[in-house]
């Protein structure tokens, strides 16, 4: 009885089984002639291993951040009271962005930065050693008094603040017609520009390994 059992058990196996499967691990693969698998796509990073914005980019907006004092790391504090408010920011991102809500800091991150120190003389007039870099917001953190964004800059490749000032039309940065320029406030405001193309066409040099 045990034979005959096991005879038409067999017999009423396929021949060839076919399985699909997607996962970590693939189990029951016995008696399988042919096994198709489905990788998960990879997750995709920049250098030292840090995630893109997994949305992608958005240009046609930037992020200007005026500090008090030299860029010097990926750490950029901005004071609550100066974070998107005021004159520097259009009346419409302002109201859109402002309340630094989380589906306004999703959209925020996909705005590159650009990051500069105060100029130390009036009109917007910088010194030799002071640079600006550009880059990638990668993380908003609301503390009590501060708004920190944790940023990836183009391998800290500067731009010359002086040119930065010489293209500050282009750039939508104001008031620079007077002796205290936006450059000469410290301040994150947000810019209905084209950063990435307008650096481009003015022939500054910044690139490296994100855009």
């Amino acid at each position: 009885m045990g034979n005959e059992l096991e005879k038409t058990i067999t017999n009423q196996l396929p021949a060839t089984r076919e399985i699909n499967q997607q996962a970590e691990k693939l189990y029951n693969i016995n008696n399988v002639e042919h096994m198709t698998v489905v990788a998960s796509p990879p997750v995709p990073t920049l250098d030292k291993g840090i995630v893109t914005p997994t949305d992608g980019l958005i240009c046609d907006y930037y992020n200007l951040v005026v500090d008090s004092s030299v860029v010097d790391s990926v750490f950029v504090k901005v004071d609550k009271k100066r974070a998107i408010k005021g004159i520097y920011t259009e009346d419409e991102l302002r109201d859109k962005y402002a309340s630094l809500s989380l589906d306004a800091i999703k959209e925020i991150q996909r705005f590159p930065i650009l990051v500069v120190p105060e100029a130390t003389e009036y009109y917007g007039r910088a010194s030799d050693d002071q640079y600006g870099y550009v880059g990638i917001i990668e993380k908003i953190r609301k503390d009590s008094c501060d708004i920190v964004l944790k940023c990836k800059f183009e391998d800290k490749k500067p731009i010359p603040l002086k040119k930065i000032s010489e293209f500050a039309f282009e750039l939508g940065i104001q008031n620079m017609d007077r002796a205290v320029t936006e450059l000469n406030h410290t301040h994150w405001a947000i810019k209905p520009v084209n950063l990435i193309e307008e650096l481009t066409e003015a022939k500054i040099d910044f690139k490296d390994d994100i855009f």
